[in-house]
């Protein structure tokens, strides 16, 4: 599903088109829904021109006018060029990396507000959550909050938390996948 309200990228784009043509503004087209187009139509245009790129929706925390922060969903785009970059009502953010611990680091170093952890959905799939990205802080707000999280991680555990092979592994996996892609 897109949206709460929403069953389609059709629904979508018709409620857009319209509120863009009568001037108006349509609360249906809340940032989760954007995220979700935005990711669909990248991976959709690229398809077409053949130009390898991959998508998906991103929640992130932003702040608000009085103080707090909220929630909010923004489209991550994998370009070659680029690294992952996100669009957020229009506006670009690139990132220049291809981790995507690392591009949401920074996208939240530039709007000020740490998160806690970060939901990736995939626009082919309607949106559906595919994965949950726990920042640093998050583990660390997690763990106090575990039921006898003082005691210590067991050596099982740390396995998980950090990835053998490296960022410039990844990196180059990720680069030779896009050039494969017709």
């Amino acid at each position: 599903m897109f949206s709460p309200n929403l069953d389609s990228l059709d629904d979508i784009y018709s409620r857009s088109r319209g509120t863009y043509l009568n001037g108006g503004k349509d609360p249906i087209l809340v940032c989760y829904g954007a995220a979700q187009y935005a990711a669909f139509m990248a991976e959709e245009l690229g398809r077409r021109y053949g130009i390898p790129i991959q998508a998906s929706g991103v929640t992130v925390r932003v702040p608000q006018a009085n103080g707090s922060d909220a929630g909010h969903a923004v489209a991550a785009i994998k370009t070659q060029e680029h690294g992952i970059v996100f669009v957020d009502w229009g506006r670009l953010i690139p990132t220049h990396t291809f981790n995507t611990g690392r591009a949401l680091r920074v996208y939240q170093a530039l709007v000020g507000v740490p998160a806690i952890n970060h939901q990736i959905t995939d626009p082919n799939q309607g949106g559906r959550h595919v994965g949950y990205l726990f920042t640093e802080e998050g583990k660390l707000y997690v763990r106090a909050l575990t039921f006898h999280g003082e005691l210590e991680t067991p050596e099982t555990a740390k396995l998980f938390q950090d990835d053998p092979r490296g960022d410039r592994l990844g990196e180059q996996r990720y680069k030779d996948m896009l050039r494969a892609r017709p």
